[in-house]
């Protein structure tokens, strides 16, 4: 699923639900960063973001690798940011 710029502001949330396992991005290509929400109980999502919606910093090509992200920072490592969020790598 496509993120666009009107739904960009709540691509990403705090949620504090026991089955939410975390946002993880997959990579990037051309065009997108891809990302997966990832549930114990329910369906995972998955959506992609136009790389001029989302600056990330160090991005890495789909597929090749994953790293978990939130919106609170544990380690003051900046994974990328946007005009409505910061997102940071989380600590494992």
């Amino acid at each position: 699923m496509l993120i666009g710029k009107d739904d960009l502001k709540n691509a990403f949330i705090l949620n504090s639900s026991p089955t939410f396992k975390g946002y993880f991005y997959m990579g990037t290509d051309s065009d997108y960063h891809y990302f997966e929400s990832r549930w114990d109980l329910q369906i995972d999502r998955y959506f992609k973001i136009c790389k001029a919606d989302l600056k990330v910093y160090d991005p890495f090509d789909f597929g090749t690798n994953q790293l978990r992200i939130d919106l609170l920072d544990n380690t003051n490592s900046i994974f990328g940011e946007n005009k409505y969020y910061k997102l940071y790598i989380v600590k494992e």
